[in-house]
């Protein structure tokens, strides 16, 4: 069940070389969100 005000809400996965491009080119315009990925795959050791 969803809360208040995340109606609409989706989910989308892709490969981490393709969302690694898409964020590069403005896919997630919130820089917490961001950086939350970048530092989830950065302690998943998928990043260099």
């Amino acid at each position: 069940m969803l809360e208040h005000g995340e109606e609409g809400l989706s989910v989308s996965t892709m490969p981490i070389d393709t969302l690694l491009k898409e964020l590069r080119s403005g896919l997630i315009g919130q820089a917490l969100h961001v950086s939350s990925i970048m530092l989830a795959l950065q302690a998943a050791g998928r990043l260099g």
